[in-house]
């Protein structure tokens, strides 16, 4: 098995996906005092020019100040929201900064190869003795096959394939590639499990108007999509 790696680790630590929305409460804002100056403008002229001998009603003028009191309480509510919103905003990108440079493992097992090496990690359940590890192609083909075996329960299983060929010399050629991993039991029963792509975050990207990471495999993922992250090695 040149060049390919199994490690039995339990050191990534479970995380949870952090999404944010973001959105702009300006032109709302904007409206509102908008409304607002409008409002105070028809109240003074309405006073100004009203006939002393036939003033505003007293009725009527208690309405308009008890919309004006609801107008300004809802100007500060979304003075508020915004601060909010801005506020988880700058929590969501402090969160995806802190995972650059980290081994993040997501909730997908295919990755695109191009020549360099590929990781997928798998979460040992109780009961497994042994998992087969198998690299298929967008096909559905298997191109490489190997077994773990003396695997711990409760473990987390990284394996890194570097492109080698079970059947073949040479490495397997440039497209997207899955993981299928089975464990087995010593009673003789199978079970699939999930394995997901693992790789270090490189780059965080606003481009889609939240942040996303940018991997090293070159693909960009949510942080909704995080499901562990471990330190460098």
């Amino acid at each position: 098995m040149d060049g390919i790696t199994l490690t039995s680790s339990s050191t990534l630590t479970s995380t949870s996906g952090t999404s944010s929305t973001t959105s702009s409460s300006s032109s709302v804002t904007e409206s509102a005092e908008d409304a607002y100056e409008l409002f105070l403008s028809v109240l003074t002229t309405q006073l100004e020019t009203q006939n002393p001998t036939d003033p505003v009603d007293v009725t009527e003028l208690s309405s308009q100040l008890v919309g004006y009191a609801q107008l300004e309480q809802q100007m500060q509510t979304n003075d508020y929201l915004a601060a909010l919103i801005q506020a988880t905003a700058e929590q969501t990108s402090d969160v995806a900064l802190s995972f650059l440079g980290t081994d993040v493992a997501y909730g997908s097992s295919a990755q695109d190869y191009s020549g360099g090496a590929l990781t997928w990690t798998v979460e040992i359940p109780d009961g497994a003795q042994a998992v087969t590890l198998e690299v298929v192609d967008a096909a559905g083909e298997t191109v490489f096959e190997t077994t773990a075996d003396s695997v711990a329960a409760g473990s987390s299983l990284t394996f890194t394939w570097d492109g080698s060929l079970s059947d073949a010399e040479g490495t397997a050629d440039a497209g997207t590639y899955s993981l299928i991993a089975t464990a087995a039991a010593s009673d003789g029963s199978t079970a699939t499990l999930d394995a997901s792509a693992t790789s270090r975050a490189t780059q965080v990207t606003w481009s889609s108007g939240e942040p996303e990471l940018v991997l090293a495999n070159g693909t960009t993922i949510s942080l909704d999509s995080v499901i562990a992250a471990s330190a460098a090695a």
